[in-house]
């Protein structure tokens, strides 16, 4: 399980891309227990690169080769 988030330059006119945030593979997170853990693991994250804005945020299957939208 991942955290994937959609990030965009705050000041550059590139596209948002997406970032992902690998949670412990050992510790066999749901889906449900990822949406808990998600919040502080990407507020952290952002205040870790002042010059990228959060726009979303989801849980994903890191075996899946495409992320659900």
């Amino acid at each position: 399980m991942e955290i994937v988030i959609t990030v965009c330059a705050l000041l550059a006119a590139h596209p948002c891309e997406d970032r992902s945030i690998g949670l412990d593979p050992e510790a066999r997170i749901t889906p449900a227990t990822c949406m808990m853990q998600a919040m502080p693991i990407v507020a952290q994250w952002a205040s870790e690169h002042p010059k990228l804005v959060v726009k979303r945020w989801r849980c994903a299957d890191r075996s899946r080769k495409e992320w659900p939208v």
